[in-house]
């Protein structure tokens, strides 16, 4: 049994600047820690029972893949192809893809920030770019532009 978890972070920088590059989480249930500021804790702990914290944690909502993680990872291993040249270098690896997913759902702004080759670069964002339509985020109850991580990882089977 699993017991639902959010994020705490005790510092006074906005939740703003969190997002922007210290803390990135995706809904496959990936969280990916970045370096975080000097003298930041994070903690996790169980979410808020009732109250204005509970009022709040539901007036922010990240961008969503429609029909949620598992549908993301089927669409994700429909669509990628290992590229010959990195599969013949025995290159394998993780590509991490950014980009911004509006008010009304629309992403863009491809690009990748971590990748261990070009090849797989360039095959995990023309498949992130085929996702035409997120559920937008949430801001203060109210959808706003987001900027998403999405961690692709390509890795060869042995022989």
């Amino acid at each position: 049994m699993s017991i639902p978890m959010s994020l705490f972070y005790s510092s006074s920088a906005s939740f703003r600047r969190l997002l922007k590059g210290y803390v990135a989480a995706i809904g496959l249930g990936v969280v990916m820690a970045l370096p975080t500021p000097a003298g930041a804790q994070i903690a996790l702990v169980p979410p808020p029972t009732s109250g204005t914290a509970t009022a709040a944690a539901e007036s922010f909502r990240q961008p969503a893949f429609p029909g949620g993680p598992a549908e993301l990872a089927k669409f994700l291993s429909r669509n990628l192809q290992y590229p010959a040249e990195a599969a013949d270098a025995r290159v394998s690896g993780r590509v991490m893809v950014t980009f911004w997913v509006d008010e009304a759902g629309k992403p863009y702004g491809f690009g990748a920030v971590q990748s261990p080759h070009p090849s797989l670069e360039a095959e995990a964002l023309r498949v992130a770019r085929k996702i035409t339509h997120w559920e937008p985020g949430l801001q203060e109850g109210k959808p706003a532009p987001m900027q998403m991580y999405l961690p692709v990882v390509f890795k060869l089977m042995e022989r």
